[in-house]
């Protein structure tokens, strides 16, 4: 997995500024680069599942958690992001009672409608750590092939940067050759959706 000392190390090997100052600030337009990463798309590496207990029909969601693909329900019920409800119709899905009917989402939990016991196996696509990263060798989310789409963007982003004014005049942008590369080897490693008789996604 890439780790941010490699990003940095190798954005510093091509400049001739090597101060700890700059590093500091290069780790702030990595981190901002890798959570624009993040949200050009669902991409295959960060997919994974969680099986989670239901405690009176709500799930806690992981530390990880960035977005819902699918939620598995009892091995019953697959509930898409086509269904989450709003707060008028999980009330009336509570009242009408009966089979799982969508769910209601805050930052840490998810609560299926009508509240159901048992457990689900949740589906979802793990998030850039909210806290930022350090400036080590830990792993981050994102795999080796992305080194070069963040040592093209932290470049140009230096090359705009007012070192006087202490800021950059545009924001960081990813580089659109290495991001469109990506996708494309993303785009080859997608499996083909399968449904089951009933139309629902099937378990992976």
């Amino acid at each position: 997995m890439l780790t941010t000392k490699a990003v940095l190390d190798r954005v510093f090997t091509r400049i001739k500024d090597n101060s700890g100052t700059l590093r500091v600030k290069m780790l702030g337009w990595l981190d901002s680069a890798m959570r624009s990463a993040w949200v050009e798309r669902r991409w295959v590496f960060l997919e994974t599942s969680a099986t989670l207990p239901l405690t009176s029909g709500t799930i806690t969601l992981p530390a990880n958690f960035g977005d819902e693909t699918f939620i598995n329900v009892n091995g019953q019920y697959a509930l898409t992001t086509a269904d989450l409800l709003s707060p008028t119709e999980a009330m009336k899905a509570d009242f009408r009672g009966g089979d799982v009917y969508g769910y209601t989402k805050t930052s840490t939990t998810i609560t299926l409608h009508p509240a159901t016991t048992g457990s689900v196996v949740l589906h979802y696509t793990a998030k850039v750590p909210d806290a930022g990263y350090a400036d080590d060798t830990t792993d981050t989310i994102f795999p080796m092939e992305f080194l070069p789409l963040f040592e093209r963007s932290l470049l140009s982003a230096f090359y705009e940067y007012d070192v006087d004014a202490d800021r950059l005049p545009v924001g960081i942008q990813l580089d659109a050759e290495q991001l469109k590369k990506l996708k494309k080897l993303d785009n080859s490693r997608r499996p083909l959706p399968q449904l089951n008789s009933g139309g629902m996604v099937r378990e992976k």
